[in-house]
């Protein structure tokens, strides 16, 4: 899963429409 990935800034907006917030932590 991307889900770690979302540390970058595209995959922070990925992780925000596929996942939940929390990782926008």
């Amino acid at each position: 899963m991307a889900s770690r990935r979302g540390k970058t800034a595209v995959g922070l907006q990925s992780a925000t429409t596929s996942f939940t917030p929390t990782t926008s932590g």
